[in-house]
């Protein structure tokens, strides 16, 4: 009967994750479409259709940990992906710019309310070996729900822009299995050793993942340039590097259990360094493609491992009522290096090399990972030891 729950369980904390698919995605695969249809808003404005959603949910990331002592998880989760499934949805009725825009700001609000509440509801119901595949899954979720959007969306997309949307229904689908499937816990309640609050290794954690996504987010932004530029490569090519990138990606998230019981406390660093080792890849053999699958390949690595790694850390590191909070800020401290990778990472290669290549951004991002990943070994040998001595003490 146990092992039944636990299924159903995890079959919840799977559907949530495959919906973040859709955050991942975006409007990625009809951008060029939308670009047609609103010419006259111009390319900057319609790429923002891309990332807008990011403003509202960083409010509903940090919202959501106070919410969780009203609401119970599943119901807040539940008007997340209703949330999603209907504004998602709802530029199909209407073909006009300024309602796309309004419901790419809207449906923000509905991923920043799941996002963080996915990792607290695998640390309801689950400890040790257990939450650790979890968050792999959890991953691995997104992983799988992003190519399954990216291929069902570009099929949509042939019959118009605005049947793409309707790749938020699997929102909808997602809603029944947890309506159905995952066991409704009520509201948190604030005691004396459950007091909503966070410590140092939540803000030590979202630093970190604030570099890690600032570096990592370079390779997305101009890895197809840098194919263009010195594989004389197309878009079919650069396919390929990316899908390789999201296989390995998702090949960690199903065997993370097994990574993190061997690399244990190494585990975070050992994914910070594989980053570095694959721009290092990319650099050393710019001109062939076996460097850059290899390199692709390490990123994919990194970028799962870490997630799941960092994930699992906060689950344990702040008592139960935090850790949807824990996770929103943290979701919330990342992606802004997301956001403004592009920024700081081209101004850095142009002072430094005096001129923006792919070559001076992949160099500057090796680096950068190499001196993270010490960063990081130094922060968790500091951790274990202090550990250690409260244990003895």
């Amino acid at each position: 009967m146990r092992q039944k729950s636990n299924n159903s369980i995890k079959i919840s904390i799977f559907s949530i994750a495959f919906v973040l698919g859709l955050n991942i995605t975006g409007v990625a695969p009809i951008l060029g479409m939308l670009d047609v249809a609103f010419k006259e808003e111009g390319a900057n404005a319609v790429q923002t259709l891309q990332t807008i959603p990011y403003f509202l949910l960083m409010v509903a990331s940090i919202l959501v940990g106070w919410l969780v002592t009203k609401i119970s998880k599943r119901k807040i989760v539940s008007i997340g992906l209703l949330l999603i499934a209907f504004v998602g949805t709802s530029p199909l009725l209407i073909d006009s710019f300024s309602f796309v825009m309004i419901s790419r700001v809207l449906v923000g609000f509905g991923f920043g309310i799941i996002s963080p509440l996915n990792a607290a509801i695998i640390s309801d119901f689950f400890d040790g070996k257990d939450r650790a595949a979890l968050m792999g899954l959890h991953v691995t979720g997104m992983g799988i729900g992003s190519i399954f959007i990216n291929i069902v969306g570009g099929i949509l997309g042939n019959f118009g822009y605005q049947k793409y949307f309707l790749v938020h229904l699997i929102a909808l689908a997602a809603f029944i299995i947890v309506i159905y499937q995952l066991p409704d816990t009520g509201a948190q309640t604030q005691s004396a050793t459950q007091k909503l609050k966070l410590n140092k290794m939540v803000f030590e954690l979202s630093l970190i993942s604030f570099f890690h996504t600032l570096f990592i987010t370079a390779f997305m932004t101009n890895i197809a340039t840098h194919i263009l530029q010195n594989l004389n490569g197309s878009s079919a090519l650069t396919g390929i590097v990316t899908a390789v990138q999201g296989g390995f990606a998702l090949l960690v998230g199903f065997n993370f259990s097994r990574i993190s019981s061997a690399l244990k406390r190494n585990t975070l660093p050992f994914a910070i360094f594989a980053a570095g080792l694959g721009y290092l890849s990319v650099i050393i053999l710019p001109h062939n493609i076996l460097g850059i699958i290899f390199g692709s390949a390490c990123l994919g690595i990194s970028l799962s491992c870490f997630m799941a790694q960092a994930s699992y850390i906060i689950s344990v590191s702040v008592p139960q009522i935090s850790i949807a909070l824990a996770n929103g800020v943290f979701a919330v401290i990342g992606g802004i290096g997301g956001l403004l990778s592009p920024i700081i990472i081209n101004n850095l290669t142009n002072y430094i090399f005096k001129n923006i290549s792919t070559n001076g951004v992949f160099i500057i991002c090796a680096i950068g990972m190499f001196v993270l990943s010490i960063c990081s070994y130094i922060l968790v040998i500091i951790k274990s030891k202090n550990a250690k001595e409260q244990i003895l003490n």
